[in-house]
């Protein structure tokens, strides 16, 4: 078993500076950790903070503290096999491209730092061998299989690579740098048509009807579990942003139900601070606390994925009725739940300047901070001001 490679070495190296693996790795993943399971939920007293810290699971990153640091992936683990970073002393950008494989098979990619964080290594291996270790679903301690190569007398093996060093002064340079140079080592990628939409759309809208359709109370389940977050859920997967398409492009059948998921969904699914119950399980209304679902936390990615989406898709009734396409129009109840949902958005902000991760949907306030998780909200609250007219939103 070996392996073969290159590796760069780069002095003046620093713990401040930006590395980036597309897709695998953001400033390094430098952040502190929580070890859980999936999915992921602090519940530690000391985490539960409106000023949370970004704090991530067991992934491959660099050390936040001293002692060895490194990352290894496969060339297969990134977006693009690629590795950059940006050098604030220096006021340099660096990045290297790769192919994803040889004739090997899929090749290692790999950053590292010493223990001073003085100097870092790029390391390019063929085949792929990870060290030990391998990454799995939280978990970086996951045993390692990767074989390498069985090399006899006369064999050989080609690594193309090409590196960039370039003038940058802050990070958005380093990812603006790459959006140009990202297809420099495959060229133009062709597209392949093998399924039409259409046909997608169908196969898709046939089984939802045949094996998500929840009669007796009116709604599209997630999943096909008989479990609490796998019946129904507002937003992140199902819920009122699979309705869209079906709304959308539907026939009469799928229409009539998506919008009985509205029904469902405005005679009870939204709680008193305006944000909407997390899920649903025959009937009852649940939160998104994993370990106690009655408990009244929110995922706020949850409700930000509603009003994007429920918006839209009033617009969408209002310019079918326009078009006499369908005698579709938005009930009373729908606009009024809809309203308090963007009032929710408006009044979290003016109160703590942030969204949060997992608020309480009783009192709306934030158990949990410093998340992007409401990142969509924004973009809600902008339809809903070009739907309402209301300039709070």
């Amino acid at each position: 078993q070996a392996c073969v490679g290159a590796r760069l070495e780069f002095n003046g190296w620093s713990a401040k500076d930006y590395m980036l693996m597309p897709a695998a790795a953001y400033n390094g993943y430098r952040f502190e950790v929580r070890k859980m399971s999936y999915p992921p939920q602090l519940f530690d007293n000391n985490d539960l903070r409106i000023d949370s810290p970004t704090l991530i699971t067991d992934v491959p990153r660099l050390n936040i503290s001293s002692g060895a640091s490194g990352i290894q992936q496969l060339t297969g683990d990134l977006a693009t096999p690629a590795v950059g970073f940006y050098a604030k002393e220096a006021g340099m950008g660096f990045w290297l491209l790769t192919e994803q494989s040889t004739s090997l098979g899929d090749s290692g990619i790999a950053f590292e730092e010493n223990s001073e964080r003085s100097r870092a290594w790029v390391e390019l291996t063929a085949p792929g061998m990870r060290r030990d270790y391998k990454y799995s679903m939280c978990n970086t301690l996951e045993e390692c299989s990767d074989r390498g190569a069985d090399f006899k007398e006369g064999d050989s093996a080609e690594i193309r690579f090409r590196v960039y060093f370039f003038k940058c002064s802050k990070i958005q340079q380093l990812f603006d740098y790459f959006t140009i140079i990202r297809k420099d080592m495959t060229g133009a990628v062709e597209l392949r048509h093998m399924l039409p939409f259409s046909t997608a759309h169908e196969i898709i809208e046939r089984k939802y009807n045949s094996q998500n359709w929840k009669n007796e109370l009116g709604y599209y389940s997630v999943s096909l579990f008989d479990e609490i977050i796998y019946d129904w859920q507002v937003g992140w997967v199902g819920g009122m942003i699979a309705t869209y398409p079906l709304l959308l492009d539907g026939n009469d059948l799928s229409r009539k139900r998506a919008l009985r998921n509205f029904d469902f969904l405005f005679s009870g699914g939204q709680s008193p601070s305006g944000f909407l119950h997390g899920c649903s399980y025959k009937g009852k209304w649940y939160g998104d606390c994993f370990k106690d679902p009655a408990k009244p936390w929110h995922l706020i990615r949850k409700s930000s994925d509603a009003l994007y989406q429920i918006i839209k898709q009033l617009m969408l009734m209002d310019k079918l009725e326009a078009c006499q396409a369908s005698s579709i129009h938005a009930k009373t109840e729908w606009l009024e739940g809809t309203r308090r949902l963007a009032d929710a958005f408006v009044n979290i902000w003016r109160r703590y300047g942030q969204f949060g991760q997992f608020i309480n949907t009783s009192s709306g306030d934030i158990i949990i901070g410093g998340s992007t998780s409401g990142g969509i909200a924004p973009a809600g609250l902008a339809l809903a001001w070009q739907y309402f007219g209301d300039d709070a939103y």
